[in-house]
């Protein structure tokens, strides 16, 4: 496994335990109306963010029913997939992987104007993840680029 495979995997790995842990949060506050998440820390409150209209479907109230997920859900499923295309140095693999790395960049960016501007609060772990899909990209481009020019060297 490459050096780029091994931080993608590492950054993918960390964001799917952050995620299950939202969700983790996310069922405990549904159940105890008096449970206070570990991320809730002086005025950073993450459950004012987990509980908002942005927390499901990224806010996209247009959205079908049907897709009217959890975000942590669709960061659950998506890390999975990043996790399994790590262990690939196929190319088209990897195009794959830099496909979704950069929607996941785009989306990032989106929730954190969100986070910041809209909802007027931090949550430490969404910004944890904010930051690790900015590293999964990165080295997604360059495990991208070190693959194509290994293939243009054979050729």
């Amino acid at each position: 496994m490459s050096k780029h495979s091994k931080i993608i995997l590492l950054s993918s790995l960390l964001s799917l335990i952050v995620s299950i842990y939202i969700e983790f949060v996310k069922h405990k506050m549904r159940e105890d109306k008096d449970y206070v998440p570990v991320c809730d820390i002086n005025e950073m409150k993450c459950s004012k963010v987990m509980t908002s209209e942005y927390a499901v479907g990224f806010g996209l109230t247009f959205l079908p029913e049907s897709l009217q997920l959890s975000n942590s859900l669709y960061g659950i499923v998506f890390y999975i997939v990043m996790i399994a295309i790590s262990f690939s140095d196929n190319i088209v693999a990897v195009e794959i992987q830099l496909f979704l790395a950069s929607i996941s960049s785009w989306l990032s960016i989106y929730l954190a104007y969100v986070l910041f501007y809209i909802i007027q609060d931090i949550c430490v772990f969404c910004v944890l993840i904010y930051v690790l899909n900015f590293i999964t990209v990165v080295v997604t481009y360059k495990k991208y680029n070190c693959l194509k020019s290994k293939k243009t060297k054979r050729q």
